[in-house]
């Protein structure tokens, strides 16, 4: 049985291609329901991760080529794009490399913000999400207790979230290189989901002259204002009052742009070539891409923002070695967990049998007791009775014909008696197959 993942994320795909496979949270359980009705047959045991920066499908199943098959198969279907073209951008990985990138994304290692905390949570959430519906059972379950502990160490263990810069704060970089000092500047942020909270409290801390909030549920919208002093709007005023911002920032769950060209040309006309700054965090993104064609007028992506997070990595590699290192000692932690669970009801099967053996000795002991039979007798009945059946099974495997050409059986049954192993060539091979 395999752990498999499969995905694309930041760093391997465009934001243009990245926001065709953003699932929703409205769409979350009938896209769930429809992955497990593809696998169906190969698998039992899934989750789906869907973020602004990653999609990625997680499987525990025993036959991997033909569940990452249909996995790439609906990720084509669902995205409308064509197998051949997405392979390019597909990640698959299985087993150790399949954990130790779950490790790494649960940590914030492979986010675009390296460090920053939010992946944590989102993870906890599709997992929830997940077995509310009945479609991540024991062996993810497993496997994702032990990432959450891994990421909880990293971070307790390591500076990696200390020095972390957000996407919120590196937008605020970007806006001042354009206007400098934001206390006069207007901001209108879109939507009222986590990364906006994010940033009204980085663009809170410049005092700008006026927030403003637009969303489409007003009380949401009201409840994350009530610390900043924001003003809160229907989205539906976003166009009509857009001309009234200096920045614009967007992140909403839409399947489809809210803010086009057309709108954004006007308002910079009605503003008299005023530069205006937006900042689209959202995949599907909220801006139509040919607003960056419009004069005056500033446009930057979750990309962008992630190509000046770049540089920001070179002083905070001491902490990525470090959270790389706990990351591979657990992995191996984990591979024993696993091994010891994949073993257990072997173990206690033998364990029964020896105990078995013991009950039965014992009581054919017993009954020559009771007959008067010499006690050293009995004694030493017993202990030839237990040593007789505790061997039998390894004397039978000798005698048997195919015994001779089995050098990996004589191998393991001198391995399980303690006697000196023979010299074999392939004993790795052995190994590798168990």
């Amino acid at each position: 049985m395999n752990f498999l993942v499969i995905g694309l994320n930041h760093q391997t795909t465009p934001v243009e291609l990245r926001e065709k496979f953003a699932v929703s949270g409205e769409d979350l359980v009938p896209v769930l329901l429809a992955i497990k009705e593809r696998v169906s047959l190969v698998c039992k045991d899934l989750m789906l991760l869907s973020t602004c920066n990653r999609t990625e499908l997680y499987f525990f199943g025993e036959k991997s080529q033909d569940i990452l098959e249909l996995a790439s198969e609906w990720l084509a279907d669902y995205s409308k794009q064509d197998l051949s073209t997405l392979r390019e951008y597909l990640y698959k990985y299985d087993n150790n490399t399949a954990v130790k990138h779950l490790f790494r994304v649960a940590s914030g290692l492979e986010s675009m913000a390296v460090g920053e905390p939010q992946i944590l949570g989102q993870i906890k959430s599709a997992v929830k999400q997940a077995e509310v519906l009945g479609v991540l059972n024991n062996n993810l379950h497993f496997l994702f207790e032990k990432a959450f502990s891994v990421a909880k160490r990293v971070r307790t263990n390591t500076e990696i979230g200390n020095q972390s810069i957000s996407m919120a704060a590196i937008s605020v970089q970007l806006v001042k290189q354009v206007f400098g000092d934001l206390k006069n500047s207007r901001i209108l942020f879109v939507g009222a989901g986590e990364m906006i909270q994010l940033c009204l409290s980085h663009y809170y801390d410049e005092r700008p002259a006026e927030i403003v909030v637009a969303n489409r549920n007003l009380a949401r919208g009201e409840k994350i204002s009530a610390n900043y002093d924001a003003k809160v709007i229907p989205i539906t005023g976003v166009n009509r009052e857009l001309e009234r911002f200096d920045v614009v920032i967007t992140c909403t769950a839409s399947s489809l742009p809210i803010i086009g060209q057309g709108t954004v040309s006007t308002a910079i006309k009605k503003r008299k070539n005023r530069p205006i700054v937006l900042i689209d965090l959202a995949v599907p993104r909220d801006i139509e891409t040919e607003v960056k064609n419009v004069d005056n007028v500033f446009l930057f992506t979750l990309d962008d923002l992630g190509r000046r997070i770049e540089s920001n990595l070179k002083s905070r590699l001491s902490a990525i070695e470090a959270a790389e290192k706990l990351i591979s000692n657990d992995l191996i932690s984990f591979n024993e967990v696993l091994t010891n669970r994949k073993s257990k009801p072997l173990i206690l099967a033998i364990k029964e049998r020896a105990e078995e053996i013991q009950r039965l000795e014992l009581e054919a002991a017993r009954k020559k007791v009771l007959r008067g039979v010499n006690t050293e007798e009995v004694l030493m009945n017993l202990a030839k009775g237990i040593s007789n059946k505790f061997v039998h099974g390894a004397f039978t495997e000798l005698r048997s014909g195919s015994f001779k050409k089995n050098k990996e059986a004589e191998y393991w049954i001198k391995k399980l008696y303690g006697l000196e192993t023979p010299e074999i060539d392939n004993e790795e091979k052995f190994n590798s197959k168990n």
